[in-house]
């Protein structure tokens, strides 16, 4: 488990943009490891926002002479005046509902952003329309008290921090484990056994599987595209031996993911009947998706008004069309186009791009820097116990932070290369 922290104004990549607070192995944590850790980082981020050293410690007790803080007690952090907000809470719904502590998505209310109703606890196993689950998933007027936070973690204890605060996250929900997955993973099955409305394909499933990668790899060269699947398999997507057993989903890394779209888009524009409604809403979701992703890349950290009606208007158009292939697959007695609970924290992402776009706190950077973290650790362990592990990792951190701050990384790395 890693904690940590940076600015979100920072576009360099994630050892120069994020700072360590706290890491501790996943394998020997309890109920009570925690508690003790977010006491001392609550403090610190009061004192970060009062922009002052702590005239208090962690307890609230006044702070003893023999205290390592108590010469610089009540002391401005800078000599400029400057201070620290939390402006954004980084994580998967996962992260948010089993460590922060907010409801989880099969909750009767799944949502800490508005206060919807879930009908259905078993949605994963369920089969339903966009519009039944849209309005289980009711959206009504934001009250004062859901700003509050709805859990007793330590960090909303922190002045000014509620779940309002809590960002959606755009790589969990939209392209990885997300709507993509289904969306994607859906037109891919469609593809490969399909030709036409409920038509069966002629070519075999694994051999039309080769053409359609054939023809991205010539779409991905046409939108320049940086990330690219090397491979594709039926059982990606799907099972092979019983493809129609199980809902595709698209099972790739986030920005393999976010990448294939627009190039996908490209291919069924050409292989796809524009005379065929199915395969009409297939090329309108994919277009309305890319188009939405094509925005927030595109725009600054803060929506201009005419930006977040376009978010809100794509957005529509594509649950629209996914609504319609929802229903198509239902009359048709498919397992395509499935609906889960992220569409709705999707809308929740694209309303919420309003007061910060989406691309500014989704986790494509935060899930890098815990891979570093993570090799860092390794490094460290053998021969180390599990639970003296983060001590081991604090001191490699810190020589690792002195050489980023004190060297030119991209000299000092070409220098050593040259030695």
């Amino acid at each position: 488990m890693v904690w940590s922290f940076g600015c979100l104004l920072s576009l360099f990549g994630s050892l120069d943009s994020h700072l360590l607070m706290a890491v501790f192995p996943k394998s020997c944590t309890s109920t009570s490891t925690w508690a003790p850790l977010w006491k001392w980082l609550a403090w610190s981020f009061k004192a970060l926002l009062d922009g002052r050293h702590p005239e208090v410690d962690p307890d609230n007790n006044p702070l003893e002479k023999g205290s390592p803080f108590y010469l610089a007690k009540g002391q401005p952090l800078t000599g400029t005046g400057f201070r620290g907000a939390i402006w954004s809470i980084q994580g998967d719904h996962d992260f948010f509902s089993n460590v922060l502590g907010l409801p989880h998505w099969k909750n009767l209310r799944p949502c800490w952003e508005c206060d919807c109703r879930n009908d259905d606890t078993d949605l994963g196993k369920s089969v339903h329309t966009i519009k039944p689950a849209l309005q289980r998933y009711v959206f009504v007027d934001q009250k004062e008290a859901l700003a509050k936070a709805a859990s007793n973690h330590q960090i909303f204890q922190i002045p000014g921090v509620t779940s309002r605060i809590v960002r959606g996250d755009g790589l969990h929900i939209m392209f990885t484990k997300g709507i993509y997955g289904h969306l994607l993973g859906s037109i891919l099955h469609y593809l490969c056994w399909k030709d036409g409305s409920g038509v069966a394909q002629s070519v075999s499933p694994k051999k039309r599987l080769g053409v359609i990668f054939e023809a991205l790899q010539k779409a991905y060269q046409e939108e320049n595209a940086t990330t690219r699947l090397t491979n594709l398999r039926l059982s990606m997507f799907t099972q092979e031996k019983t493809p129609h057993a199980q809902r595709p989903f698209l099972t790739a890394k986030g920005g393999e993911c976010k990448h294939l779209a627009p190039a996908l888009l490209l291919v069924c524009r050409k292989i796809l009947n524009n005379a065929n409604e199915v395969d009409q809403h297939i090329v309108l979701a994919l277009e309305s998706i890319c188009n939405l992703v094509k925005l927030f890349d595109t725009c600054p950290m803060f929506l201009s008004p005419e930006d977040h009606v376009s978010a809100m208007e794509l957005a529509k158009e594509f649950l629209d069309s996914y609504d319609w292939l929802n229903k198509w697959a239902l009359e048709k007695g498919t397992l395509l186009f499935h609906v889960v609970i992220k569409f709705h924290t999707f809308m929740h992402l694209v309303r919420n791009s309003k007061f910060l776009n989406p691309r500014f706190h989704w986790c494509f950077k935060s899930e890098d820097f815990v891979g570093r973290i993570s090799k860092l650790a390794h490094s460290v362990s053998m021969g180390t116990k599990s639970t003296h592990l983060s001590v081991k990792i604090a001191a490699k951190y810190v020589l690792l932070m002195h050489l980023r701050l004190t060297r030119d990384a991209c000299g000092f790395f070409a220098q050593e290369a040259e030695i």
